[in-house]
């Protein structure tokens, strides 16, 4: 259950920094 938090916290940071390069 931890490992699938950490999975999704994962995947919430490569995606907010996706934009953040968008954005730059």
């Amino acid at each position: 259950m931890a490992s699938l938090g950490f999975v999704g916290l994962g995947m919430m940071g490569s995606r907010m920094v996706q934009r953040l390069l968008d954005a730059g």
